[in-house]
């Protein structure tokens, strides 16, 4: 399903933030590009098309490493869900116990702890 939106001259149709860390020398030691956009292609360095992936890592040193991190769509799938939204879902439903859990009283998602994966040693059972 295509859904139309209109995006009117002159106006963002995608913002990119970058977050760099540095070393107490000033160099820096990690950075961090987030880009969030309305389409694909919205001129050179910005992600062109569905077919390239969500996320790059790109390591530099002594050996370089870079790796492509994807979100493939089977379009076969009967949930019907688009890997993104899955994705946003699943964090959705991992932060019902955070919220049970939480003081009566508003909060936001900083006053809570982030879900994460239970981790188990090697050998151990679930």
């Amino acid at each position: 399903m295509r859904h139309a939106l209109k995006v009117r001259a002159g106006t963002p149709a995608g913002v990119r933030w970058t977050f760099t860390a540095y070393t107490t020398g000033d160099l820096p030691f990690f950075e961090l590009v987030n880009e969030q956009t309305v389409r694909l292609g919205l001129g050179e360095g910005w992600r062109r098309s569905a077919d390239e992936p969500n996320w790059r890592v790109e390591i530099s040193g002594t050996p370089s490493i870079t790796c492509a991190i994807d979100l493939p769509h089977d379009h076969d799938d009967a949930s019907g869900l688009e890997p993104v939204s899955a994705l946003n879902a699943a964090r959705a439903v991992n932060f019902i116990p955070r919220l049970i859990e939480a003081p009566a009283g508003a909060r936001t998602v900083l006053d809570l702890a982030a879900p994460r994966a239970a981790t188990l040693a090697l050998g151990a059972e679930p």
